[in-house]
C-alpha cells in the first residue's frame, strides 16, 4: 500500500508534466504569423507605416533576399516627407488574409535632391546592408512613425519579394502552474519511495553500531552482496533519481524565467486613445546630432579649415568661426580662439514641435579648451529635466554653450546657426521638457514685454547710447559685458587711452540688429531670443595722418597700406530672456559670443 501511494505521486506528476508540454507544443499558437506577397517587390524606396505593422500583434520582422541597401525608422511625418520628392512604393498589411499589397506614390517633385539616407538627421534608426548577407532587421516603430527601406535598384534585385513576419509571444499561462506541481508530485513519489525502501531494510542489517537517517539505505550499500534478490537494483534507483532530479531542475528552471508560461494579471486599458505625438527629434538623434557637429568643429578647430565647417555650421556661427581662422592665419599671435564643442549636453534643450520646415533646437553643452574625445557622449548629471531651471557652469576659459540649430527642409542637416557662451553662475529659466516640445513665437508677437522683431534694434540703441539710456532701462545691466565694455563705453575707454597721444584720432560707434531674430517659447511663460548685433567701430585719423592697415584687419577686409578711417565689424551673438507681457521683470541677457568679423574703410 506504502509502494501505491509513492507510485500515484509520481504517475499524477507525470501526468501534469506532460499536460504541460502539451500545452506549450498544441496551444501555444505559432511562433511566428508570415505575410507573403509575390507582387510586392523591393523598390528603390519603401515606405512601411507603423500603423500596418501595428495591425497585427508582434514583433515585425522584415526580410528582402540579399540585397544592398538599408532601412530606417523615423517618424511618419518625416519619412514621408524624405521620400516624397523621389516617389515610393507604401506596403498596407491585409490581417484577415495575412496578405501584403502596395501602394505607389508618385514623385512630388520634378527635381530630386541629392539622396542622403545614411546620413539624414531624421532618422531616428539605422541599419545597412552590403549584399553579402541576408537582408533581415527588425523594426521597432510606434503607430506614429514608420519604416523605410531603401534598395540599390541598379541591380538585377527586381523579382526579390519583401516578406513580412511578426514574432509572437507563446502566451500559454498554466505551463509554469503544471510543470510546477508536476515536478513537486514527481519529487515527493521518489522521496516517499526511497522513504518506504529505507523502512523495509533496516531489519536486513546489522542492528547494532549503525545510526542516523536512512539506515536501511546505507545498509544495502553497506553489503556487497544482496540477502535477496527482490531487494536489488539499488542501481536502477539511482539512475531513476538523478533523471528525475535533472528532468524537475529543468522543469523549474524553465518556469522561473518564462513570463509567458504563469497566469499574468490582465489590466484594464483606458478607452481614450492618447493624442499625444513623439518628439519632433527624439533622445537618440540629438545624441548623434551633436556628435557629428562635435567631431566637425574639432577638426576644422584644429586645422583652422572654415570649408570644413559648411557640413554642420551655417549663418552668424560659421562667419564667426571662418573670420576667426583668416585672423589665426594671418597673426600666429591672435589669442581670441572659440572654445572646442564638447557631447556633454547640460540637459537645458528646447526643441520644436512641428511636422514641418524649418524646425529648430536650443541646447546647452559644455565646452573645453583641448579637442574632445570624439567617441563620448553623455548628459551632466546636475542638468537632466529642463522643467527646472538649470544654473551654467562658472564663467572659466571654457564656458557653457547654448547651440541654436536650425534644419531647414527635410533633406537639410541640423547646422548650428548661433553659438553663445552663456554667463557664468546664470541661471536659465524653467523651460518644457525636450520630449514635450515647444513652439517659435512669431516675431511681431504681443505677448512679450519687447516684441522679438523689435529687440535687436533696443539693445542696439542701448549700446550706442550707454547703460544710463532709456533704451537700457530695459534690459538687466548688472555685469552685462557687452554694454559696459562695448559701444559708447568702448568709445570713452578709447578716448581715455589717446588723450595724451600725439596723433589724433577721432572714434564713434553705430549698431544694428543683422538678420531675424528666433524666439522660443520656453513653455512657462516668456521666451528665449536668440540674435545678432552688428557693432560698427570707426576709428578716424585727424588732420593728414592716415591709419595703418594691421594683419588681424587685412585679413578679413580687403584693405591694405594706411587708410585715412576704418570701422571694425564686431558681431554680437546673443541669448535674451524676455519676459511674458505684464511682468515686472526686466530682459536678461543671459549670454554672448562676440567676435570681430570684418573691417571697411
Amino acid at each position: 500500500m506504502r509502494y501505491l501511494l509513492s507510485l500515484s505521486a509520481i504517475i499524477f506528476g507525470a501526468v501534469l508534466l506532460v499536460i504541460a508540454a502539451g500545452q506549450r507544443a498544441i496551444l501555444g499558437g505559432p511562433a511566428n504569423i508570415e505575410v507573403q506577397s509575390e507582387t510586392v517587390k523591393v523598390a528603390e524606396y519603401v515606405v512601411i507605416p507603423g500603423e500596418e505593422l501595428a495591425k497585427i500583434n508582434g514583433k515585425p520582422h522584415l526580410s528582402a533576399g540579399h540585397n544592398v541597401g538599408a532601412i530606417a525608422t523615423g517618424s511618419l511625418s518625416d519619412v514621408t516627407a524624405w521620400a516624397a520628392p523621389y516617389g515610393y512604393t507604401k506596403l498596407v498589411v491585409d490581417p484577415e488574409s495575412n496578405r501584403l499589397t502596395s501602394e505607389t506614390v508618385a514623385p512630388a517633385a520634378d527635381e530630386k535632391p541629392d539622396p542622403n539616407f545614411e546620413s539624414s538627421d531624421l532618422w531616428r534608426s539605422y541599419a545597412g546592408f552590403d549584399g553579402s548577407t541576408a537582408f533581415e532587421s527588425t523594426i521597432i516603430a510606434d503607430e506614429n512613425e514608420a519604416a523605410i527601406v531603401y534598395s540599390d535598384t541598379a541591380e538585377d534585385k527586381a523579382a526579390t519579394p519583401i516578406d513580412l513576419k511578426w514574432e509572437q509571444v507563446r502566451y500559454t499561462p498554466w505551463v509554469g502552474p503544471f510543470l510546477t506541481a508536476g515536478g513537486f508530485f514527481l519529487l515527493l513519489g521518489i522521496v516517499l519511495y526511497i522513504v518506504f525502501v529505507d523502512r523495509d531494510r533496516r531489519g536486513l542489517g546489522p542492528r547494532r553500531g549503525r545510526r542516523g537517517p536512512l539506515v536501511g539505505i546505507r545498509n544495502m550499500f553497506k553489503r556487497k552482496k544482496p540477502v535477496n534478490p527482490r531487494y536489488s537494483g539499488g542501481s536502477a534507483m539511482q539512475r531513476v533519481s538523478k533523471f528525475t532530479a535533472v528532468g524537475v531542475l529543468s522543469a523549474l528552471a524553465l518556469t522561473g524565467c518564462s513570463a509567458e508560461l504563469w497566469p499574468q494579471r490582465m489590466e484594464e486599458k483606458a478607452d481614450v486613445v492618447s493624442e499625444a505625438l513623439p518628439p519632433t527629434v527624439a533622445e537618440e538623434q540629438i545624441a548623434r546630432i551633436l556628435k557629428d557637429i562635435s567631431a566637425v568643429a574639432t577638426a576644422a578647430d584644429e586645422g583652422l579649415d572654415a570649408g570644413g565647417l559648411e557640413a554642420r555650421f551655417s549663418g552668424d556661427a560659421l562667419n564667426q568661426r571662418r573670420a576667426n581662422y583668416a585672423i589665426r592665419n594671418a597673426n600666429a599671435d591672435y589669442n581670441l580662439r572659440p572654445p572646442f564643442i564638447t557631447t556633454e549636453r547640460l540637459g537645458y534643450e528646447l526643441v520644436q514641435h512641428t511636422s514641418t520646415w524649418p524646425r529648430s533646437i536650443l541646447m546647452t553643452v559644455a565646452s573645453s579648451d583641448t579637442a574632445p574625445d570624439p567617441n563620448a557622449t553623455q548628459i551632466s548629471d546636475s542638468a537632466e529635466d529642463t522643467s527646472e531651471s538649470v544654473e551654467t557652469a562658472p564663467q572659466s576659459a571654457s564656458p557653457s554653450l547654448a547651440l541654436l540649430l536650425t534644419q531647414e527642409n527635410a533633406h537639410a542637416p541640423f547646422k548650428v546657426r548661433n553659438i553663445v557662451s552663456l554667463r557664468g553662475g546664470q541661471q536659465m529659466p524653467a523651460a518644457a521638457p525636450a520630449d514635450e516640445g515647444t513652439a517659435l513665437l512669431d516675431n511681431e508677437t504681443e505677448l512679450l514685454t519687447v516684441k522679438p522683431a523689435e529687440l535687436g534694434g533696443l539693445y542696439a540703441a542701448a549700446l550706442v547710447e550707454g547703460v544710463e539710456s532709456e533704451a537700457a532701462a530695459n534690459f538687466e545691466t548688472v555685469d552685462d559685458v557687452i554694454l559696459t565694455r562695448g559701444g559708447a563705453a568702448w568709445v570713452a575707454a578709447e578716448n581715455e587711452r589717446t588723450r595724451d597721444s600725439q596723433g589724433k584720432a577721432t572714434f564713434s560707434v553705430r549698431a544694428e540688429q543683422a538678420g531675424e531674430p528666433t524666439a522660443i517659447s520656453t513653455g512657462t511663460g516668456g521666451a528665449l531670443v536668440v540674435l545678432t548685433v552688428n557693432e560698427l567701430r570707426t576709428t578716424a585719423a585727424d588732420d593728414d595722418s592716415e591709419l595703418p592697415i594691421s594683419d588681424t584687419i587685412a585679413a578679413i577686409s580687403d584693405l591694405e597700406g594706411a587708410q585715412r578711417s576704418i570701422t571694425q565689424i564686431v558681431a554680437h551673438q546673443l541669448l535674451f530672456y524676455v519676459p511674458r507681457v505684464g511682468s515686472e521683470e526686466k530682459i536678461l541677457l543671459l549670454g554672448s559670443t562676440s567676435e570681430l568679423v570684418g573691417a571697411s574703410k
